[in-house]
């Protein structure tokens, strides 16, 4: 749901015909508590009070971008299964083919996905997971891979600790989020899943001989 001044402020971005591409903030509603679980783990470096500035990569549910760089880059990747990675995969070609990612968090929408149950969090990380991982790998050439994308027996059982890691950097590196602390548990399975996930992809990958 946008912000009533949403495609004021967004299309003020593009003044400056240095701008290409725009990645818009996103407020999380604290009324439904999974979907609070959900949009925190995924989307924690692109809330609204989130310092603005280039970003290597994006989700696409507030963003925008020049017609000619999707003429240069193409479309949307349709071949990702559960609706996650396509948008990572768009972005980082975006980004490769020389156009600079800029957020800017006052232009607002409010996510609200539909999240009803710990299960649905925890699949949907777990699909994300492997759909990054296929990303990452697609684009190893130009954005290289980590130490334990290309060691999936690592990253499974590191999952844990990685997990661990990454939860305290998301409430660790805006403090706006500390309000939320109670989503702590979920979204520490979250990140869990979301390497087993990868952890899989890796693993069948390498298999391929990728």
């Amino acid at each position: 749901i946008t912000a009533k001044d949403w495609l004021e402020k967004l299309m003020a971005c593009y003044d400056d015909p240095s701008v290409h591409a725009v990645i818009g903030g996103v407020d999380f509603p604290a009324d439904e508590y999974w979907t609070l679980c959900d949009n925190i783990s995924t989307f924690y470096n692109y809330h609204v009070t989130a310092p603005e500035g280039e970003r290597a990569y994006a989700p696409t549910l507030n963003f925008s971008v020049r017609r000619q760089v999707l003429n240069a880059v193409g479309l949307f990747d349709e071949s990702f299964p559960g609706a996650a990675g396509e948008d990572i995969d768009l972005t980082l070609r975006i980004r490769f083919a020389g156009y600079a990612l800029f957020f800017r968090p006052a232009v607002r929408v409010s996510h609200q996905p539909v999240r009803n149950s710990f299960s649905q969090v925890m699949r949907r990380s777990f699909t994300f997971g492997r759909n990054m991982i296929k990303v990452f790998w697609r684009h190893r050439d130009r954005r290289g891979l980590s130490f334990f994308h290309r060691h999936p027996l690592l990253l499974l059982g590191l999952a844990p600790l990685l997990a661990a890691a990454v939860t305290l950097k998301i409430f660790l590196s805006n403090s706006t989020l500390l309000k939320y602390w109670y989503t702590a548990p979920p979204i520490f399975l979250a990140k869990v899943a979301w390497r087993l996930g990868g952890a899989c992809q890796a693993w069948e990958m390498m298999r391929e001989g990728m």
